[in-house]
């Protein structure tokens, strides 16, 4: 008999054992600081037949187990993974819990019709930056590309990354988005196409930020997705609305003038985000933060020995096994060696 398929909605701490059959609709991963060799986790936001949504991690020393088969658009069953409160800055959905992919996690690829395509779920600007909104949460946004700004250098802990700004118009109400990095990248490269009249501009997964008592959108590092002239109902749709009621740009796009300067003490303390130590332990979301503690002890760790892997690699106690960043994988013959 078929195992009887839990809703999104459903899922809680209360019990154990869920089934669910679910979409990704977005896949990422995120860069582990200290170590360049394997990313720090691998982030989903799932999706199932009734259109609901959950964020789902799989920690670094699991991705091997299933990145093979979980892909954007992949339909699968998922059982036997872990239920944890969805909480933190930057949350990718509403649901009140996310899941942890475990060792023993059950995946299995589905043919299931039932689970829709992506359902975007595109915000009202207007709410957005009515200075309401729970900058807590991801948004995505969508809008006919209008002006862009000239690109700049933004320094930032030592590095340097490119920085523009772009306005967007929906149905006459135009804002701002700033973008960073890669993702100037990607505007350039659309851009240097040629195509640059009515082009609809939708941001997936952006971040509002408040800044001297404004809401702002931009770019996160890894989760945000950017697509141009995409072709799902409601931005062909606005396109569409746009054109007949002469409410879009004239042709080309116009040059965006910022002439706004952020000091050093404006980046850090008003623009990044306030958090607890706490908080810091449960984010899964590479950023700047604001942490205000108390020193009580200098840790010197000086081990003189260390747990290897037959390669000699040291090796990170992980559900009662090992895992190996040399060997990607989980490993049981392990040994100890010293440090020489």
């Amino acid at each position: 008999m078929a195992p009887k398929h839990d809703a999104i909605s459903e899922i809680s701490p209360a019990k154990e054992n869920w089934n669910l059959i679910v979409r990704v609709v977005r896949l990422w991963y995120v860069k582990d600081m200290a170590r360049d060799k394997l990313p720090f986790s691998m982030e989903m936001v799932l999706m199932d037949s009734k259109g609901d949504r959950i964020h789902a991690t799989v920690r670094r020393t699991l991705i091997y187990k299933f990145e093979k088969d979980l892909k954007e658009d992949t339909v699968f069953a998922i059982s036997n993974f872990g239920v944890a409160a969805n909480i933190g800055s930057y949350r990718t959905t509403r649901h009140s819990y996310k899941l942890n992919f475990q060792f023993a996690t059950r995946i299995k690829i589905s043919e299931n019709r039932f689970v829709p395509p992506n359902l975007y779920l595109i915000s009202n600007p207007s709410e957005i930056f009515s200075g309401q909104y729970d900058t807590d949460y991801l948004v995505d946004v969508m809008g006919m590309l209008t002006a862009v700004g000239v690109e700049k250098t933004y320094h930032r802990n030592g590095t340097q990354s490119k920085m523009v700004v772009v306005e967007l118009d929906n149905d006459g109400y135009r804002f701002k988005c700033t973008l960073f990095g890669s993702y100037v990248d990607m505007l350039n490269s659309y851009l240097a196409s040629g195509e640059t009249e009515n082009v609809v501009v939708v941001i997936l997964l952006a971040k509002v930020k408040i800044f001297q008592g404004r809401a702002t959108v931009q770019n996160t590092i890894y989760s945000t997705k950017i697509l141009f002239n995409p072709v799902f109902s409601a931005a062909v749709d606005l396109k569409k609305r746009m054109i007949e009621n002469n409410d879009t740009p004239s042709p080309g796009i116009s040059r965006l003038q910022d002439n706004s300067k952020i000091s050093l003490m404006e980046d850090f303390i008003q623009v990044n985000p306030y958090s607890s130590i706490e908080g810091l332990k449960e984010s899964r979301v590479e950023g700047v933060f604001v942490v205000c503690a108390t020193i009580k002890v200098i840790v010197d760790d000086n081990d003189w020995w260390y747990t290897a892997c037959i390669c000699n690699k040291k090796v990170y106690p992980d559900e009662r096994m090992y895992f190996c960043e040399k060997c990607n994988k989980h490993v049981l013959n392990v040994t100890p060696r010293y440090y020489l």
